[in-house]
């Protein structure tokens, strides 16, 4: 009798951790589309929004990446093109063009800052003027 309990365990056992471990190592196969697969016209809400309050856009051509204006506390450099700086909406990284570089020398940690940037194609702030406050 405890040898036919012990088989009928094995049984019940055994599946059970090979479909254990087969949800750990599910992989998300979902149809949703890529972000790089939405037209390039279109917005993205949670963006958009995210461009409300503090941030102001700055007048800008047909067809030219609009000029996007927030102010906030210099945090620091992220590492060599990168600088960080918190908004009201929290901390916000931006990649900074060698051009810009020596700018950055006059400023210190938690000074305040009103910064212009720009958008990229992937998403990316980028630097266009710093200016301490």
């Amino acid at each position: 009798m405890r040898e036919t309990f012990k088989k009928t365990l094995r049984l019940l056992v055994v599946p059970f951790l090979i479909l254990a471990l087969a949800a750990c190592g599910a992989d998300d196969t979902t149809n949703d589309p890529a972000p790089e697969d939405q037209e390039q016209g279109q917005v993205d809400e949670e963006t958009d929004e995210n461009t409300e309050g503090n941030e102001e856009t700055a007048g800008s051509e047909e067809g030219e990446t609009e000029a996007l204006q927030v102010s906030g506390t210099y945090v620091g450099l992220a590492d060599n093109h990168t600088i960080e700086i918190e908004t009201e909406e929290g901390p916000v990284a931006f990649q900074v063009p060698d051009e810009l570089k020596a700018d950055l020398e006059e400023l210190q940690e938690n000074d305040q800052v009103t910064v212009t940037y720009q958008e990229n194609e992937n998403g990316q702030k980028v630097l266009s003027q710093i200016e301490k406050q």
